[in-house]
């Protein structure tokens, strides 16, 4: 009778990893899942996986003097490209344009559930999260929310 091998280690998904959220999975509020925006007609299909992709790869959150939004900062506010979050999302599709998330981030936008601005390299944008549950120690900043948040 052969030897058996051992068995590989599995990552241990049993440990809070996000606001006492079990697994990888970045929770959204149930606030935001009820929001009749989501019952719309138009939405496109990718709006929930690119507002998930950008909730779970925020580094900070910031506030501004003389406002109640929580702006989430997204990957250290370093800008992202549509194609990035295009490989992520669609590891083995081929076929995928980086269109799909271009129209998802801009009905998240329109929907204001996150913010973007230009960066000027083509198709890159920094992005923040409006009011995510996602908790990090909050930066309070002088001033009004403009194109370039930290």
């Amino acid at each position: 009778m052969p030897p058996k091998k051992a068995q590989e280690a599995q990552p241990d998904n049993s440990k809070s990893t996000i606001s006492s959220h079990q697994g990888k999975w970045v929770p959204l509020s149930e606030q935001l899942v009820t929001d009749k925006k989501w019952s719309a007609k138009k939405i496109p299909s990718d709006a929930w996986r690119v507002l998930w992709w950008l909730t779970n790869r925020m580094t900070g959150s910031v506030k501004y003097e003389g406002e109640d939004i929580i702006y989430g900062v997204v990957a250290g506010g370093n800008p992202v490209s549509f194609k990035n979050i295009g490989k992520t999302l669609h590891p083995n599709d081929p076929k995928f344009g980086w269109r799909s998330i271009q129209r998802a981030a801009q009905w998240l936008e329109d929907s204001a559930m996150i913010t973007r601005s230009r960066t000027g390299k083509g198709q890159e944008y920094r992005y923040n999260v409006v009011n995510s549950i996602r908790q990090f120690p909050l930066t309070t900043v002088a001033g009004v929310a403009n194109e370039t948040t930290p």
